[in-house]
């Protein structure tokens, strides 16, 4: 490991830390600097307690690594997710556990918290869709940063885990927006978001596509006969399947479901388990489909 005494004066380096508070970020690398300079003072070095780091060479390695890191990311202004700081340095730390309390332990000699040594959390998370949403305060009225949901490609727009920019945020909900959907898995956000649900719902994920329509919701609409498609014979193999399982056994309504689409062979009918659940089925189909059969689509067995 090159250790080399920083030779540039102070103005040089608040004008390569502009983006932050001048003074403070100044203090903490002149502190990094004297921090690893003088832990060649064996005297320093059996002061392990007062610095919170031990005596041992590898875990003296390990804070100085973490130094340098800090030192390299205050003096860029870039920050660095605290796991990726364990990832970086994996090959000095056993767990992320053992390199969290390194990171802490500087940060307590240096009087900050982690994310003034631009050490931030995480990511919590990120958007797309009908949400807008500005960073920072206004400036002679003009906003900060403004991320787009709707311009967002597959991976979304990511939500900082800087504390201080999360509480400069301001989420804007477009008005033709009919629901805030939460995805706890970036997996199935990503496939949502690729599938693009557009305002007017368009063609659902292979996930949700299989909400279908109840025999009672077809008297009500009212859907003409012609409008309906017969279903594919591996769909009418499956609903004869239901009709003589079990799944019959869940009771009177049930087993009538079954017995419309066998006999009428034109609706793939998904069982709806809750009364949310089947109020959003009927809305999308009492606002979506049947406006546009009027303008001459078809309704398939699968909607």
């Amino acid at each position: 490991m090159e250790i080399v005494r920083s030779r540039e004066d102070p103005a040089s380096i608040a004008l390569a830390l502009a983006l932050e508070p001048q003074s403070q970020r100044i203090r903490i690398v002149r502190e990094l600097e004297a921090i690893v300079l003088d832990a060649f003072d064996l005297s320093i070095v059996r002061e392990g307690r007062r610095l919170r780091y031990v005596t041992q060479p590898l875990q003296y390695v390990r804070f100085l690594a973490i130094v340098t890191l800090v030192h390299r990311h205050v003096l860029s202004g870039e920050s660095i997710a605290l796991r990726s700081v364990f990832y970086e340095l994996e090959d000095l730390f056993p767990n992320q556990v053992a390199c969290d309390r390194v990171v802490m332990s500087l940060a307590r000699r240096l009087q900050v918290d982690r994310t003034t040594m631009n050490i931030v959390p995480a990511s919590d998370g990120v958007f797309a869709g009908l949400i807008d949403v500005r960073f920072g305060t206004a400036v002679a009225g003009v906003s900060g940063q403004l991320l787009q949901g709707s311009a967002a490609n597959a991976e979304g727009h990511k939500i900082p885990g800087k504390l201080n920019s999360i509480s400069q945020m301001r989420f804007v909900v477009s008005e033709a927006a009919q629901f805030i959907l939460l995805i706890e898995k970036h997996g199935v956000f990503m496939a949502l978001v690729e599938s693009y649900i557009s305002p007017e719902f368009g063609k659902a994920p292979v996930a949700v596509r299989f909400l279908g329509l109840r025999a009672d919701h077809v008297k009500v609409l009212s859907i003409p006969r012609y409008k309906f498609k017969p279903l594919r014979q591996a769909a009418a193999k499956k609903a004869l399947n239901m009709i003589s399982s079990d799944f019959a056994l869940g009771g009177e309504p049930m087993s009538e479901e079954l017995l419309f689409m066998q006999e009428f062979g034109c609706l793939q009918i998904e069982s709806l388990f809750d009364d949310g659940t089947e109020w959003f089925c009927f809305d999308f189909l009492a606002r979506v489909v049947i406006r546009r059969m009027s303008s001459g689509f078809s309704l398939t067995s699968g909607l």
